[in-house]
């Protein structure tokens, strides 16, 4: 059988899509992805079309940006968009080795770039570490399964960790209790980099979010009847 063509593996269920999703009242298939329009010729309709529009900052801002402009101007500057934050911090442990520069952009270009996730990846289809594909038929939703998005990245340890999948370790409390998905705790605006400064988006910034006694408020220290969490909640993490 020969190779199949990337634009024969993606099923788009056009009426469910125009019936249904208001972004396909606001702009077309070529609007967003190219191509070329008034021809029947497959191969040739498909010529220069750009599978994931979302992927460079600049078109996520013009694409997404038309409506949801306060998202997508932090999503572009987060670390889920891209890797500077971890430029931050690497570039102050290479300052004094310039010979490492390259081997570093390689490293990156290699390993961290192909993982860090669009606009697109987790509203539209699966990040392209798991090779992608459309979720819904090219629907897109405010909040998809975090087991065909989040688990697409974070899969091999936190997922693991979190549903008890490593062998004698149980599973979180949150999970075997209540079920709660990974966006019960780690909201929107955290995920999309929403109120990080400028220069402040790697993950050790700031303080630990989300933090426990948002929703515990009488396990904190001094709040509660848990003799432990008087005596030592103000000197150590709830995870610790």
């Amino acid at each position: 059988m020969p190779p199949v063509e990337a634009w024969q593996k993606v099923y788009v269920d056009a009426e469910k899509f125009v019936a249904s999703d208001p972004h396909a009242k606001v702009a077309n298939c070529i609007q967003c992805h190219g191509g070329q329009g008034g021809t029947e010729d497959l191969a040739a309709a498909h010529k220069g079309v750009v599978t994931d529009p979302t992927a460079k900052s600049d078109s996520a801002t013009k694409l997404c940006g038309a409506c949801h402009k306060d998202i997508t101007t932090a999503q572009v500057k987060s670390l889920h968009f891209d890797s500077h934050g971890y430029d931050t911090i690497i570039g102050q442990r290479l300052s004094d080795a310039p010979a490492s520069h390259a081997a570093w952009d390689k490293a990156k270009a290699n390993h961290c770039s192909s993982c860090h996730t669009t606009c697109g990846q987790c509203h539209v289809s699966q990040p392209t570490s798991v090779g992608g594909g459309l979720i819904s038929g090219h629907q897109f939703k405010k909040v998809q399964a975090f087991t065909r998005t989040c688990t697409g990245c974070h899969g091999s340890r936190v997922n693991n960790e979190y549903t008890g999948r490593n062998e004698g370790i149980p599973a979180d409390v949150h999970w075997t209790k209540a079920g709660m998905a990974c966006f019960k705790c780690h909201t929107g605006p955290e995920l999309h980099g929403m109120g990080t400064a400028a220069g402040q988006t790697e993950r050790y910034d700031g303080k630990p979010a989300p933090v426990c006694v948002d929703c515990h408020p009488n396990s904190a220290a001094g709040k509660g009847q848990v003799m432990q969490h008087n005596v030592n909640g103000d000197k150590l993490a709830c995870q610790v």
